[in-house]
């Protein structure tokens, strides 16, 4: 069996060896990543990682497997891993998470970019909308949707 060579990051459950010179390195452009997963070249998050799968029947395996990455990030107030757009999914970014006047996005916003990177957008924390900004938001998406395109 050959060693696997185009190894990056290990994702949680990935089988690959942290002594291989391309374990840190990004599947996109090759560039070597901090410790967080950070892709100087690319200016964010790789979007995929390769890591060499060695369990299962079908498909046939060993082989290598290209998965989505998670965000790196934890949460300041529960140190749970933030999703890619700052949220918080076991607190909502409050220390009262039964209140929801008091949520918020507790981290940065990455949007994906053509690169195949996560690139920053929005420096966090942010504020979730209120109901009255909600409503409003939702009555315009409505006068939209009915809207006949123009020919």
């Amino acid at each position: 069996m050959t060693t696997p060579t185009k190894t990056t990051k290990r994702p949680r459950g990935g089988r690959a060896d942290p002594h291989d010179p391309h374990f840190f390195t990004c599947a996109l452009d090759g560039a070597t990543l901090d410790p967080t997963g950070y892709c100087p070249t690319g200016h964010g998050y790789p979007a995929f990682v390769w890591f060499w799968a060695t369990g299962g029947t079908n498909p046939p395996y060993p082989r290598w497997v290209k998965v989505m990455t998670e965000c790196p990030i934890a949460c300041p107030i529960c140190t749970a891993r933030l999703d890619w757009a700052g949220g918080c999914l076991r607190c909502n970014g409050s220390r009262t998470p039964d209140d929801l006047a008091t949520w918020t996005f507790p981290g940065d916003r990455y949007d994906y970019d053509t690169s195949g990177h996560w690139m920053k957008t929005v420096t966090g924390p942010q504020a979730v909308l209120s109901d009255a900004e909600f409503s409003a938001v939702l009555q315009g998406v409505r006068q939209m949707m009915a809207m006949k395109p123009s020919t």
